[in-house]
């Protein structure tokens, strides 16, 4: 009987000790180097109104182009849930239009491009006045807060409170002195750190995301705890299953 019980307590400390991880995106660093990188990044990080960037548009962009006075050139379609389904970029970065045929707005901001497309209809129509929408921008949102996932916007411009609010907040487990905005090239990100807990960085929460942008919410020391708490579970309903027979067999015999 001895032998069994210290058998089972082998097998629970195996799996018990061989389970654990870490729940989280980025590994932690030490404080030290914690703090270098934070100075370099505060370095990086321009007061929230130099934020502001106009966006550019790229291929695979659904953009909405309508022609005062001339809905016959204009792009707009609209689905069964009217919704503007525009025109996208192609992977070369053009549109074709009526009258004008292909017209290359890549690396253009919206301005830019209802100006050029203008320009070109000029030559056909007197005083065209042309608009342009933006259809698909977006950040991301993931970590720790109540509605992970795509944040998308139609105004050209999203703050990151206002992001993370329409997210749904931080959840309880969020660690909000360290929330990440992460910007351009994955393979060499720019990460700008923001401390939701500081009253003197609070003016970084306004500042404008990109379109693309990840803003991510590492979980706390709570989080990872109950992650292992949620492991470790399962063996103890199996050791208590196991022992629970010798229990009751102890128990009648008495």
């Amino acid at each position: 009987m001895k032998k069994l019980f210290v058998s089972i307590l082998a097998i629970f400390s195996i799996m018990t000790f061989g389970c654990s991880t870490k729940y989280e995106l980025f590994q932690e660093k030490s404080k030290d180097d914690s703090s270098k990188e934070e100075k370099q990044l505060k370095k990086q990080v321009e007061k929230p109104v130099k934020f502001v960037v106009e966006y550019k548009i790229v291929p695979g962009d659904r953009i909405s182009i309508v022609v005062f006075r001339h809905p016959e050139l204009s792009t707009r379609k609209f689905d069964a849930f009217q919704r503007d389904l525009g025109l996208l970029v192609s992977p070369q970065g053009t549109v074709t239009l009526p009258l004008i045929g292909e017209v290359k707005i890549q690396g253009l901001t919206r301005v830019e491009a209802a100006d050029l497309i203008e320009e070109k209809l000029s030559k056909y129509l007197k005083n065209p006045h042309v608009y342009i929408e933006i259809l698909n921008q977006r950040v991301y949102v993931l970590g720790e807060v109540n509605k992970p996932g795509a944040v998308q916007f139609f105004d050209e411009r999203i703050s990151l409170v206002e992001a993370l609010s329409r997210a749904g907040d931080f959840n309880i487990y969020a660690k909000r002195d360290r929330v990440m905005v992460i910007r351009g090239d994955l393979a060499n990100p720019t990460i700008i750190t923001v401390d939701f807990t500081d009253k003197d960085e609070l003016q970084y929460a306004r500042m404008i995301l990109q379109p693309h942008d990840i803003v991510y919410v590492p979980p706390t020391n709570l989080r990872k705890s109950n992650v292992v708490v949620e492991q470790i579970a399962p063996p103890f309903r199996l050791l208590s299953n196991i022992l629970q027979p010798f229990v009751q067999i102890k128990y009648l015999s008495q």
